[in-house]
């Protein structure tokens, strides 16, 4: 699924995360982990509740004082994994 300013990004409710203090680790649907930067982690603790793409860079740019363009252009990819590996549910 393309991920586009309206897509709604929730976390995997099968997924189990815990915090290594500044770094997150979390463990996917196979077993597999990822362990997240501070970035990562903005991003995952953002989608305690769903959001839409484009709340969730707001959201970040308000953040971290940056615009909006940049953030999405940074997230996306990030994103993109945590979907393929089933840590993100797209609708």
């Amino acid at each position: 699924m393309r991920i586009d300013d309206t897509t709604t990004l929730a976390r995997n409710p099968t997924t189990i995360g815990t915090s290594t203090g500044e770094t997150m680790v979390l463990l996917d649907e196979r077993g597999e982990y990822l362990e997240l930067n501070a970035v990562g982690v903005a991003v995952w603790e953002s989608l305690e509740r769903p959001l839409t793409l484009g709340a969730l860079v707001l959201l970040l740019a308000t953040e971290y004082g940056t615009d909006a363009a940049r953030v999405r252009g940074d997230v996306l990819p990030f994103l993109g994994e945590l979907a393929q590996r089933r840590l993100v549910l797209l609708t």
